[in-house]
């Protein structure tokens, strides 16, 4: 994100990634690139610290998922506000 010069529609990131401070990041990605939609995703929502907060800054996907179930969540997250 730091290096693309370019647009950034949608964040797509794993709750859980070791040594990647996920909420730092994505807060830090969100602070420079205002509007960015975020989805994030999970193999472990029941243990996932703050998965509550993650649900008010976008839509959490449950692993494992079908490639239907990604594609409804990416329209979900991108379609504009009602």
């Amino acid at each position: 994100a730091e290096r693309h010069a370019g647009p950034i529609d949608l964040l797509v990131v794993d709750v859980v990634l070791p040594a990647w401070q996920t909420g730092e990041r994505v807060a830090r990605i969100a602070a420079d690139r205002p509007g960015v939609r975020v989805l994030y995703l999970s193999g472990y929502l029941d243990d996932a610290e703050g998965i509550d907060e993650l649900r008010r800054r976008g839509l959490v996907l449950q692993k494992p998922f079908t490639v239907s179930a990604f594609a409804a969540a990416v329209r979900e997250v991108l379609a504009p506000p009602a």
